[in-house]
């Protein structure tokens, strides 16, 4: 039973592996998505 919770350790352990890309790639979304919304208000266009 001891390598089975050192397995279950190991991978809940490396779960931030992936969590850093789910996570920057929301973050590149969220840019993207703000940009022209940014770019509109400066100009002060409703219609955007």
């Amino acid at each position: 039973m001891p390598t089975m919770r050192v397995s279950l350790f190991a991978m809940w352990y490396f779960a931030w592996i992936p969590a850093i890309g789910v996570v920057l790639a929301l973050g590149v979304i969220n840019v993207m998505w703000l940009e022209p919304r940014r770019s509109c208000e400066a100009v002060h266009l409703k219609t955007c």
